[in-house]
């Protein structure tokens, strides 16, 4: 057995053995009880709207989407939750899949950060990059065996969440213009697309950002360090300019043939993976540095070595 794949199993049963997973389970149940429970509060009449409707639009709900702690799963308990479908038929109602996508979306998005930080960041602690070098690990096949591990549940849940929402889409089916109109049947078939193209672009990200994640928390040798640098870029800084990319995109209006919808998500999936791709291309270097225990070698990071100074006898 090769030590990747050692150090791979080693951390399966570190993170995920006995009652561990059990844990990761219930404090994703209590984070996504958090995201419904603040969401309901927030759309009811009486807190501070007059209506669902202006809710939607409402500052607050657009606070809680930036923190993500907005919840898929309220949309389903409307009322004319069937209205938000665009009225596709199928299986499924789409407002079903959104909650479906939403589980992982809350796993990556608020768990991975804390456990990225016990993995990368606990293990420097102990001190066990000169154990990994000594087994023949090179910093690439640590980052790799650790991030498999350590990603595990979380892609066990995105693909589950994926091949259900690809499964229930394939049984949608758009009215024809016949039936609902030229400009509606384009409309919900707009729709349609949009919801594919989320299904396909989204766990990307989340692949993305969690390579981000595993990479900010190899630099730090403090758990609460690293988790603490996790959450500020994955809760601050990453929304910060998620929000001004969504704030570009929506202010074309999709009506006026300038942006579709299906055409915004894939615009937006491609300046977000863009800018993680920036990200960690900065990061990724240094992390792998920090797991490496042997002395960098004069001129090795581009620098000209030093001449070494002559005494001259006087």
């Amino acid at each position: 057995m090769s030590p990747a794949h050692c150090l791979y199993r080693e951390d399966v049963r570190r993170l995920w053995g006995g009652v561990r997973l059990l844990q990761w389970a219930t404090a994703l149940v209590a984070v996504l009880a958090l995201q419904l429970a603040l969401t309901l509060i927030v759309m009811h009449p009486k807190v501070g709207m007059r209506a669902v409707g202006q809710a939607l639009g409402g500052s607050e709900l657009r606070l809680l989407s930036f923190f993500g702690l907005y919840s898929n799963a309220a949309m389903s308990m409307l009322p004319n939750a069937r209205v938000w479908t665009g009225g596709m038929t199928g299986p499924w109602s789409s407002s079903v899949i959104w909650v479906a996508q939403s589980v992982p979306y809350a796993a990556f998005h608020f768990l991975l950060p804390a456990y990225a930080a016990l993995s990368f960041a606990g293990a420097r602690k102990e001190g066990r990059e000169r154990e990994w070098a000594a087994s023949g690990l090179t910093p690439p096949q640590v980052v790799t065996s650790k991030g498999l591990a350590l990603l595990l549940p979380f892609l066990a849940l995105s693909a589950a969440s994926m091949g259900f929402g690809l499964a229930s889409y394939a049984g949608y089916h758009v009215p024809p213009p016949a039936t609902v109109g030229v400009f509606r049947s384009a409309r919900m078939l707009d729709s349609s697309q949009a919801l594919l193209a989320s299904l396909l672009t989204t766990p990307v990200i989340w692949l993305l950002q969690a390579a981000l994640m595993m990479s900010i928390a190899s630099l730090h040798a403090r758990v609460y360090r690293a988790a603490a640098a996790c959450y500020l870029v994955n809760l601050l800084l990453l929304p910060i300019v998620s929000l001004g990319v969504e704030a570009i995109l929506y202010s074309r209006e999709p009506v006026r043939g300038v942006f579709t919808m299906h055409s915004i998500v894939w615009t937006r999936f491609l300046a977000l993976a863009g800018l993680n791709l920036a990200a960690l291309g900065a990061v990724l270097p240094m992390a792998l540095r920090a797991l490496d225990p042997r002395p960098e070698e004069p001129g090795a990071s581009g620098a000209p070595a030093r001449p070494e100074r002559i005494e001259r006898p006087v």
